[in-house]
């Protein structure tokens, strides 16, 4: 039963770096083309790539009109970038780990999505994140994804989140979208080789209107977040 699960996951990532190998090259040309292009063919990548990797999609909920949105989701697998996109509307980009910027390809996908670098552990460096990201989100006008709880889950539940996403919300007077997915953190926990094939949900929750709250009563602002994601896990 062992050696069959090594397997099968073997076959999976072969079949996955294949995708997104593949992918991602058609996924570059389409930016090369039209950025407008490169938003349609994005959910149909990720589709491909999930789909090599034994993973289907669910979306329950529709995406809101309006926007931009800072667009907060929770962190469970190595495969969250793939999971989020395809429920997106409009142009986006998104807050990411500066050590993405080191993988082949992949990085090539986060400049051609113009996506902030955020280094962890430097407060200061993350302040000029955070700055920049606003300038993203007040020059071009597009939603902005951010996993606020920093780093993967472990057991599924949600953790405490960090505090950057909400100052940005609060300074460029931008409303935040919950967009939750459930059974990522089973299908590759951080410290397993093997993989779960399954099908994941993800649901688009309620958009948080954040009138009323400034940097006096941010951690309230936190807090409504938190419970009412960790309610739609």
């Amino acid at each position: 039963m062992v050696i069959m699960k090594i397997l099968i996951s073997l076959f999976l990532y072969i079949t996955g770096c294949i995708a997104f190998v593949c992918g991602g090259i058609m996924l570059l040309i389409s930016g090369i083309i039209s950025r407008k292009l490169m938003f349609k063919v994005i959910p149909i990548y990720c589709h491909l790539f999930m789909f090599s990797m034994g993973v289907r999609i669910k979306q329950k909920g529709e995406f809101p009109d309006g926007g931009p949105f800072v667009i907060m989701s929770n962190h469970g697998s190595f495969i969250d970038p793939f999971i989020v996109p395809p429920s997106l509307r409009g142009e986006y980009t998104a807050i990411v780990a500066a050590k993405n910027y080191k993988i082949p390809l992949f990085s090539s996908l986060l400049r051609a999505l113009k996506a902030v670098p955020v280094q962890r552990g430097n407060k200061e460096a993350a302040r000029d994140s955070i700055k920049f990201a606003e300038k993203v989100i007040h020059e071009d006008g597009c939603h902005m994804v951010i996993l606020p709880e920093g780093t993967r889950t472990l057991d599924g539940k949600l953790q405490p989140f960090k505090k950057g996403g909400f100052h940005m919300a609060l300074n460029t007077n931008t409303p935040i979208l919950l967009v939750v997915h459930r059974g990522a953190h089973l299908y590759k926990p951080k410290n397993r080789f093997t993989l779960s094939p399954r099908t994941i949900e993800v649901e688009i929750g309620p958009v948080i209107d954040i009138a009323g709250y400034d940097k006096n009563n941010l951690d309230e602002l936190i807090q409504k977040t938190w419970d009412e994601m960790n309610q739609l896990i």
